[in-house]
C-alpha cells in the first residue's frame, strides 16, 4: 500500500507518493534496505528545506510582489547574527510603514555568506505602491537589487536558486513573516502507481522536468513526486 500526498497552491499541486505500511503493493518489488548515510541525511535534509521554501513561497506571493537582494558595503560587512538582527530591524520599518497604508507586510528572508565571504539577504516580499522607494530607504548598508514576480504563480526556480546561495562556510539562516499560509497536506491510500503513466487533473499539465524517482534508501520501496502546473490561458 502507498500514500499519495498532494500539497494544493494557488497555480499548482505538488504530488508525493510515498510506501506506508510493512508490504507492497502488487508489481512492486522491494529493493535492498540501506543505512542512509550522513551524506544522504544531509542531501535529504536540504531538500526538505528547499520544498519548505518553495511551497510557501507559491501559497503566499504573486505577481507584482518582489524578489529583493540586499548587500552590503564592504566597510558594513558583519557576521551572519548581525546581519538578521539587522534584516529584522529593516522589516520591522516596512512593517510600519505597510500597516499605514492598510496592508499586512509578508515575507521570506534568507541570510547567506556567498562563495566570497560577503554576507547578503534574499527578500520574497509582498508588493505595495510604495515598496520600492521604502526598501531602498530603509536599507542603510548597501545596495537593494529588486525584480517583481511574473504572473505564473509557480516560483520553484527562484526558491531553488536562493537556496543554492548557501555557499559559505555558515549555515544560511531564514525567517519568515507569521502571516504566511502553508498548504495543507491531503493523503489518500493507493494500491500501486505506474511511473510511466501520471495523469494530470482537469485543467493542470505536468512538468515534466519535476518528476522525481528513486528507491527510498531506509524501506527499500520506490517512490515518486512531481508537479501538476494550471494551464494558463494566453489572449
Amino acid at each position: 500500500m502507498y500514500k499519495k500526498t498532494e500539497y494544493r497552491m494557488p497555480q499548482s499541486i505538488e504530488v508525493e507518493i510515498t510506501h506506508k505500511g510493512r508490504y507492497g503493493a502488487p508489481g512492486m518489488e522491494r529493493g535492498k534496505r540501506q543505512k542512509p548515510t550522513p551524506e544522504e541525511v544531509k542531501r535529504n535534509n536540504e531538500r526538505q528545506r528547499l520544498k519548505r521554501i518553495r511551497r510557501k513561497i507559491n501559497m503566499n506571493f504573486c505577481q507584482n510582489d518582489y524578489h529583493l537582494v540586499l548587500t552590503y558595503r564592504r566597510e558594513e560587512r558583519c557576521t551572519m547574527e548581525e546581519a538578521m538582527i539587522q534584516i529584522r530591524k529593516w522589516l520591522d520599518r516596512l512593517r510600519y510603514y505597510y500597516k499605514k497604508a492598510g496592508e499586512p507586510l509578508k515575507y521570506i528572508a534568507v541570510v547567506a555568506i556567498g562563495e566570497r565571504g560577503a554576507v547578503h539577504a534574499h527578500v520574497i516580499l509582498n508588493g505595495i505602491t510604495d515598496t520600492p522607494n521604502l526598501a531602498r530607504k530603509h536599507w542603510k548598508k548597501g545596495r537593494v537589487h529588486m525584480t517583481m514576480l511574473d504572473d505564473s504563480g509557480e516560483y520553484a526556480q527562484l526558491a531553488a536558486y536562493i537556496m543554492q546561495q548557501d555557499t559559505g562556510q555558515e549555515r544560511m539562516k531564514y525567517i519568515c513573516s507569521r502571516n504566511l499560509k502553508e498548504p495543507r497536506p491531503i493523503k489518500k491510500d493507493i494500491k500501486r502507481f505506474d511511473p510511466e503513466k501520471i495523469r494530470p487533473y482537469k485543467g493542470y499539465y505536468v512538468d515534466q522536468d519535476s518528476i522525481i524517482t528513486g528507491i527510498n534508501p531506509v524501506t527499500g520501496y520506490p517512490y515518486m513526486q512531481y508537479t501538476m502546473k494550471k494551464v494558463r490561458l494566453r489572449i
